[in-house]
């Protein structure tokens, strides 16, 4: 495929990457994707394929979400609505509002979030997108639940599950499943939460995802640490850390050796 973008073959290079997403995703590498999208959104470019930019910019722009790069996706997840708005396609111009949403989530503005995920609802389901409008219904969620509207984040959340189980796309269930643990937490229903979590991890781990079933394991054991401050609970982070630290994630390994140090300092331990 990468061949196919090098040699100008734009066209080639933009329809399978949108083939190897699928496969990227289940399994968590995002890294990967980011470089293959990244590579087929310059030959796009290069070539004047507004379709195959747009396509290619909404792939590179998931895999830069999953990664936590918010700042960079936005002006391509723009270019890309603004493009599918010239050619006049409606769902994708959905799609990447919808994503829109989730960068504005991770920003912090939930308010923009609920309003963005709100107005590509309508345009998914106009265009009867049942997998984008459950992408969307979780955003939603995560955001309803940050401006501590519980019950419409847990119905928006429990309802993208719904969808992702209909289809059978076990990666995003296991995805909902992480999403229904931050309510249950919010909520102050450790019990639930924790059984989610569990959920989220048996999935990742029969897909073989290693970056999510990391990200679970760490929520899990930042809520164990929450309900009781435990020697096998701080060990069990450790092994978070560290498994990021494999996976090449270090901000989010620096994130977790510094919930090991609070820990280990909140039981008069030397960190």
């Amino acid at each position: 495929m990468l061949q196919a973008a090098r040699a100008g073959l734009d066209e080639a290079a933009w329809e399978l990457a949108g083939a190897l997403s699928t496969f990227l995703a289940i399994r968590g590498y995002w890294q990967d994707a980011q470089a293959i999208h990244e590579e087929t959104l310059r030959a796009t470019r290069a070539a004047g394929n507004l379709r195959g930019e747009m396509t290619a910019g909404l792939l590179l722009a998931s895999a830069q979400l999953w990664l936590g790069g918010v700042d960079q996706t936005v002006p391509v997840l723009e270019r890309s609505m603004s493009l599918a708005r010239e050619l006049g396609d409606g769902l994708r111009a959905a799609i990447a509002l919808g994503d829109l949403a989730m960068a504005s989530m991770l920003r912090g503005d939930a308010g923009l979030a609920i309003a963005q995920s709100e107005r590509a609802l309508a345009g998914l389901r106009r265009a009867e997108d049942g997998h984008g409008e459950a992408l969307v219904l979780y955003t939603l969620g995560q955001a309803l639940r940050r401006e501590g509207r519980l019950d419409e984040a847990g119905a928006a959340l429990r309802a993208s599950h719904t969808i992702f189980s209909e289809e059978g796309d076990r990666h995003m269930v296991a995805v909902a499943h992480l999403g229904l643990a931050d309510v249950h937490q919010s909520a102050g229903r450790p019990g639930e939460a924790e059984r989610h979590l569990a959920q989220a991890i048996a999935r990742f781990d029969e897909l073989e995802n290693r970056l999510m079933a990391a990200i679970a394991q760490y929520s899990l054991a930042r809520l164990r640490l929450d309900r009781r401050t435990t020697d096998e609970a701080i060990s069990f982070l450790e092994d978070c850390a560290d498994e990021f630290r494999g996976l090449g994630l270090e901000r989010y390994g620096a994130r977790a050796r510094q919930q090991v140090a609070k820990a280990r300092a909140g039981r008069g331990s030397v960190a």
